[in-house]
């Protein structure tokens, strides 16, 4: 799947969850909805974060590596 699609695919169900959540009528019901908005969102930002250009001509992105640690090293590169 390209980069392009994934963050299209996050941000249209972070809008349905958001119409939903705008409709729902119990607490919980809109705190759900809009809890899945939020993760939709956090998923489109991780994968714009941590997305490597493609080799490829499309001008597609791919997931890099997890880091390793967040954490300063020691010793200096």
């Amino acid at each position: 799947m390209s980069a392009n699609s994934f963050f299209d695919e996050c941000y249209r169900r972070a809008r349905e969850a958001r119409r939903s959540a705008e409709i729902a009528s119990m607490p919980a019901q809109k705190t759900h909805f809009l809890q899945l908005e939020q993760q939709w969102l956090v998923a489109a930002a991780m994968r714009m974060l941590f997305a490597q250009p493609d080799k490829g001509h499309d001008g597609a992105a791919e997931v890099g590596p997890p880091l390793k640690s967040l954490k300063p090293s020691a010793t200096p590169d």
